[in-house]
C-alpha cells in the first residue's frame, strides 16, 4: 500500500511539475504582442521624479509628474528608421502637476516597430529638457 501511495504521489508531482512547464512555455503565446517601456527620472535621493509609459495596447504613452518640485515633466518618444537610425517620432509636455493625474498622448504606430521612450523634467513648454533620465526600449 505505502508503494503505491508512493508512486501515485510521484506521479501527481510529475504531472503537476509537467503542467507548470508547460504553462510556463505557453505564456508567451498569450502576451501582447509589443513590449511596453518604462522611463524615468530620478532625483539625488534615487526617488523618481517623472515617469513616462509607453503602452503597446493602443500605442499609447502616459506622463506622470512623481513629486512636488514645481517642475513639469516631458517625454520623448522615438521610432527607428529603415536605416536604423532613431529619430523623434513624438514629444509632449505636462504642467499637470504632482498627484494630479496623466497626461495621454496617442499615436498610431505599426506594430512589432521598436521604439524608445525617455522622460525628462522641464521648466515650461518653451524649456530645455533636462535632465533627461535613460532611454527604454520597446515595440508597438
Amino acid at each position: 500500500m505505502r508503494k503505491t501511495t508512493a508512486r501515485v504521489a510521484k506521479a501527481a508531482v510529475s504531472a503537476g511539475v509537467a503542467l507548470a512547464a508547460a504553462v510556463v512555455m505557453a505564456s508567451p503565446a498569450h502576451a501582447a504582442s509589443g513590449k511596453n517601456a518604462y522611463a524615468y527620472v530620478y532625483g539625488p535621493d534615487g526617488k523618481s521624479t517623472a515617469a513616462a509609459w509607453f503602452e503597446t495596447y493602443g500605442e499609447h504613452v502616459d506622463l506622470y509628474d512623481d513629486k512636488a518640485d514645481g517642475k513639469g515633466v516631458a517625454f520623448e518618444l522615438q521610432r527607428r528608421n529603415s536605416s536604423g537610425t532613431w529619430y523623434t517620432y513624438a514629444s509632449g509636455y505636462s504642467n499637470l502637476g504632482y498627484g494630479n493625474g496623466y497626461k495621454y498622448y496617442d499615436y498610431e504606430i505599426p506594430e512589432g516597430a521598436p521604439i524608445r521612450i525617455r522622460a525628462c523634467l522641464q521648466n515650461g513648454s518653451t524649456a530645455p529638457r533636462t535632465p533627461c533620465g535613460a532611454w527604454a526600449y520597446g515595440t508597438a
